[in-house]
């Protein structure tokens, strides 16, 4: 099966993103994979910084995708001050640890979505395309 052009990935809705990862490779990533879907990116390889910005301006981004494992700040603790500053964010934590987290400690977080990594563009798509409504 032949590899889609890039171009034909585009979700509905164009969101304004923030996303949060403290491995600069991961970041740049699923940064570029969400550039490709047609949103605009933030990106943000301290969660403390990410919360700065958020708090900022928290009506500048309609979805926020964070990483678990960070120091200073947890994506569950960012997603839980977040959450305190405007309720309707939505946020996918994005992780490779799942067996720490279960469904109902993420939404006690505010955490709308868990995505386990890898993720691929498709699977990124659809996520994202849900999240922005």
């Amino acid at each position: 099966m032949a590899e889609r052009h890039p171009a034909s990935v585009h979700t509905g809705r164009r969101g304004r993103i923030l996303f949060v990862d403290d491995e600069e490779i991961i970041c740049e990533t699923y940064c570029n994979m969400l550039l490709q879907l047609g949103h605009e990116v933030s990106k943000r390889i301290s969660s403390v910084e990410a919360l700065e910005a958020f708090k900022a301006g928290p009506d500048e981004f309609d979805l926020v995708i964070t990483d678990q494992a960070m120091p200073h700040l947890s994506g569950l603790d960012l997603a839980d001050h977040m959450k305190k500053i405007r309720p309707d964010i939505a946020i996918i934590l994005c992780t490779g640890y799942s067996e720490l987290i279960t469904p109902q400690t993420a939404s006690d977080f505010g955490i709308d979505k868990i995505l386990i990594k890898p993720v691929g563009i498709w699977q990124m798509r659809e996520v994202v395309g849900n999240a922005l409504g």
